[in-house]
């Protein structure tokens, strides 16, 4: 990543920390790829550093603080682009936010993991690294690559992104761009984000502005989640099954608060809540499903573009 951005320089990623520099992102996220096998789903939790710190490969955590993971819930991988800022107040105490080098790379891998992943989804898995364009996960480490060629020198995420949509539309005609934007909106580098404060050229981690909108016109594309999780129209319900708490939440627009119901068999609404549509779109909502009875219900959310409907099982 150093040699390919601004020109082969070496000059263009500035790891000090507070910058909010992807070397340490790419890093991780090439070995991930490269250790990727037949038979892997986005939602299997992947640990980077197992054997240097003496911790089981399967369990980790090595030496990243969440594991890579397309799962966003409090188990996986939540983080998004609001996980970098400032890591201390002004008195020193934590403010659990990301500005060292390594751990502002590990947000940068988790949303080009879940991008490898989206693109397997739609494309599907191809084990031949060497000679195959044809796999999601071929077409991704040449989007990745060829991003990094395309970016600007000093890049912060936003740069990133914008130099993964380039590549798309160089080598794709923009085949994947509604796909793209989807992922990264999910993780909070939407449309209307804002890449914050800069430093002579250099991307800070303070003036962030995160968001999860999608640009006019662009496609919403139902993204892999959680273990077990069902989406449809980009409505995500999970766990599923669920035994006491289930997760709503959609990155569909909505010019009014959304309306979630739950509804049994038989046509009776036993949840009912309205959420404002900034919280829909970002962590959803938590339902207390502890006093349903086991079996199938439909879990609806009332937009200003429509009604949106999936199943779920609740299971005690």
């Amino acid at each position: 990543s150093n040699r390919l951005t601004g020109g082969g320089t070496a000059t263009c990623l500035d790891a000090t920390t507070g910058n909010q520099t992807m070397g340490e992102g790419w890093s991780d996220f090439f070995g991930l790829w490269m250790t990727t096998r037949p038979g892997d789903i986005g939602s299997n939790k992947r640990y980077v550093g197992t054997f240097d710190n003496g911790t089981p490969l399967a369990t980790g955590p090595g030496f990243r603080s969440r594991p890579y993971t397309t799962d966003m819930s409090a188990a996986g991988n939540p983080y998004t682009y609001a996980q970098l800022g400032p890591s201390t107040t002004s008195s020193g105490a934590s403010t659990g936010k990301f500005s060292e080098t390594h751990d502002v790379g590990e947000v940068w891998t988790t949303v080009l993991w879940d991008l490898n992943w989206a693109m397997i989804n739609k494309y599907g898995y191809n084990a031949d690294f060497f000679s195959s364009t044809t796999g999601g996960n071929n077409k991704t480490l040449k989007l990745v690559l060829d991003g990094c060629k395309l970016q600007v020198c000093q890049p912060g995420f936003l740069d990133g992104r914008d130099g993964i949509l380039r590549a798309d539309s160089a080598t794709n005609r923009a085949a994947n761009a509604d796909l793209i934007w989807n992922v990264f909106a999910r993780r909070g580098m939407g449309y209307s984000a804002k890449q914050g404060d800069r430093t002579n050229g250099t991307p800070k981690v303070t003036g962030i502005v995160q968001a999860f909108d999608l640009p006019p016109q662009t496609k919403v594309i139902p993204l892999a989640t959680t273990a077990g999780a069902t989406t449809s129209a980009s409505l995500e319900a999970y766990p599923n099954p669920a035994q006491d708490r289930l997760t709503v939440r959609t990155q569909m627009p909505s010019a009014v608060p959304m309306h979630v119901t739950v509804i049994d068999l038989l046509g009776k609404t036993v949840l009912s809540t309205t959420v404002p549509t900034a919280q829909m779109q970002q962590s959803g909502v938590e339902l207390n499903t502890s006093h349903l009875a086991t079996g199938l219900y439909v879990v609806r959310v009332a937009t200003s573009e429509g009604n949106f409907t999936t199943k779920v099982t609740i299971q005690h």
